[in-house]
């Protein structure tokens, strides 16, 4: 859910600064209707079928029982799945209107590539909502470590292959800088789920 979230404020957000100044925008729309097909299939969908394989925490056992009349946001999840939407659409609107502002031509692409980045990334926070991601475990999700890679190859074709980058996606070639503040990015995102777990896990030590 808090991919979505931050990809339709991505979507809003993005004319409101030009709007505010009294600009009208020349790119009023964030990112093409294909580029967020691209997403959700590609990446959302590979990536969400890998979770479906992530085995059990070795202490679940150990924690309190849900209750079962709970709903699923219950318990500070919904304020997460929010918060970390927010968090995720904050990022790419600070980096598409970074390279937009700059006069970078390459700015949607970027917002796509940042967001696609950040999936990934969330992929393995979320594998577990007490573990951190640098945990002995990171790769424990067999499924996962095939998709990564696919995702990601399949994320450099749809950015550097004629006629589906171009033509089909409208997306510009990224230099090796550009990969690197994508990365940056999805480190960045990395801090708010692990900060979230940490705080609990001291609220579960109360």
């Amino acid at each position: 859910m808090d991919l979505p979230i931050g990809k339709v404020l991505v979507m809003l957000a993005w004319p409101l600064p030009f709007i505010a100044t009294g600009v009208v925008p020349l790119d009023p729309v964030a990112l093409l209707p294909l580029q967020l097909l691209w997403l959700n299939l590609m990446t959302d969908g590979l990536l969400g079928l890998s979770l479906g394989a992530e085995p059990a925490d070795p202490d679940v056992m150990n924690r309190r029982p849900v209750d079962p009349s709970a709903g699923v946001f219950s318990g500070g999840m919904g304020r997460h799945t929010v918060t970390t939407g927010l968090w995720i659409g904050a990022i790419a609107l600070a980096v598409g209107f970074w390279y937009h502002e700059t006069g970078n031509p390459a700015w949607q692409t970027m917002m796509f590539t940042t967001l696609a980045t950040m999936q990934v990334v969330q992929a393995f926070a979320v594998r577990s909502h007490h573990r951190s991601v640098f945990g002995s475990k990171m790769f424990g999700n067999r499924v996962m470590n095939l998709m990564v890679p696919l995702v990601l190859a399949l994320q450099v074709l749809a950015v550097y292959l004629p006629g589906l980058s171009d033509r089909v996606l409208g997306l510009a070639p990224l230099t090796v800088i550009d990969w690197g503040v994508a990365v940056l990015a999805g480190a960045l995102f990395l801090a708010g789920p692990e900060l979230w777990k940490r705080a609990w896990a001291a609220r579960e030590a109360t």
